[in-house]
C-alpha cells in the first residue's frame, strides 16, 4: 500500500494522533507498517480481516499470561484492518549484543525466551483461543517438498550435494502427531527486542504467523541464525516442561531452510545460509 494511503488512513481513523515524522516498512509479508514519531507502529494487512482479527484476540489474550512485553493494541479498525500500539524500545537481537552479553546475562536471554514459548504452547487447548480458527500447518511437509525441488532441479554440486545429505536425515524422520501446540512461528531475532545498554529482552512482536504444530517448530529460527544460543533454550525448555526436544530434527529443519534462504532477498538470512551450505549466491 502507498504511504500517503496509510497516512489517510491514520488521519482518518485516529485524529488523536499528530504525525510529525514517520518511516514506512515495506520488507512486511503480511503488512505494510509505519512508524509514526519513532513512538508508534501501524500495521495493515494485506490478506483481509480475518488475519487482523485474530493477531489482535491473541494479543490481547497473551498480555496477561506472558511476563515480558509484547504489543498491546491501543488502535484497531477491523474495516480498514489496521492497527497501532507504542513501539517496543529499543532494537532487534543481533549477533553484536548478543555476544556483548555475560555468560549471566545470556543465560537470562534464554530463560525469558523458554518461559515465552511455555507460555503460548500453555495456551494450545484453552477454549478461548480455539475459537480464534487458527490452523494446524504442516509445515515440516513445506521443508520436505522444498528439499524435493532442490533434490530434482539445482544445478549447483556444492548445494545438491547438502540436499543429498539432507535426505537421509528427512528419511529417518517421523512428524510428531502427538504433542501439536500453538507456535509463535516466526522469532526470528529481528522479533526479539533487546536493550542494549542494559543487556536485556525489552519484547518480542510480529504474532501474524501463529498456528498449531510440532512444538519443536518454534526452535527452528533462532536455531538456523544462533545454534549454540538456541541450544540453551531448548535446554531450559526441557528443564521447565519435561518435554524432550529431538536436537536432531531441529538442526534438519533449519538445514532445509536454509537452501530456501540461499534464493530470497533477506541478506541476513542469505548470508547465513550461504556459510552454512558453502556456497555464495548473487
Amino acid at each position: 500500500m502507498h504511504t500517503n494511503e496509510i497516512l489517510d488512513k491514520i488521519k482518518l481513523l485516529f485524529p488523536e494522533v499528530s504525525i510529525q515524522e514517520f518511516e514506512h516498512i515495506t520488507k512486511g509479508y503480511e503488512n505494510d507498517i509505519l512508524i509514526v514519531n519513532k513512538k508508534l507502529v501501524f500495521r495493515v494487512w494485506k490478506d483481509g480481516v480475518r488475519s487482523y482479527q485474530k493477531e489482535i484476540q491473541f494479543l490481547d489474550y497473551l498480555q496477561s499470561r506472558v511476563n515480558i512485553s509484547i504489543p498491546e493494541v491501543t488502535f484497531r479498525s477491523a474495516d480498514f484492518w489496521i492497527m497501532g500500539y507504542e513501539i517496543i524500545p529499543w532494537e532487534e537481537l543481533t549477533e553484536q549484543i548478543l555476544h556483548a552479553f555475560s555468560e549471566g546475562e545470556r543465560d537470562l536471554l534464554a530463560k525469558q525466551i523458554a518461559e515465552f514459548f511455555m507460555a503460548v504452547h500453555g495456551v494450545s487447548f484453552d477454549p478461548e483461543i480455539q475459537t480464534l480458527g487458527f490452523q494446524h500447518y504442516h509445515k515440516t511437509k513445506h521443508f520436505w517438498d522444498r528439499l524435493q525441488w532442490f533434490l530434482q532441479q539445482e544445478k549447483n554440486p556444492k548445494i545438491l550435494a547438502f540436499a543429498e545429505k539432507l535426505r537421509a536425515g528427512w528419511n529417518d524422520y517421523r512428524e510428531n502427531t502427538e504433542d501439536i501446540r500453538l507456535l509463535h512461528n516466526d522469532l526470528f531475532s529481528k522479533n526479539i527486542i533487546c536493550h542494549s545498554r542494559q543487556n536485556k529482552l525489552s519484547g518480542i512482536i510480529d504474532f501474524s504467523d501463529t498456528f498449531y504444530g510440532d512444538f519443536i517448530l518454534d526452535f527452528v529460527a533462532l536455531y538456523f541464525e544462533y545454534p549454540d544460543f538456541t541450544g540453551k533454550v531448548m535446554e531450559i525448555y526441557e528443564s521447565l516442561s519435561g518435554k524432550k526436544i529431538h536436537r536432531d530434527n531441529v538442526k534438519l529443519f533449519a538445514d532445509t531452510f536454509a537452501l530456501n534462504e540461499l534464493y530470497f532477498q533477506d541478506a541476513h538470512n542469505k548470508s547465513i545460509a550461504s556459510r552454512l551450505v558453502g556456497v555464495q549466491i548473487e
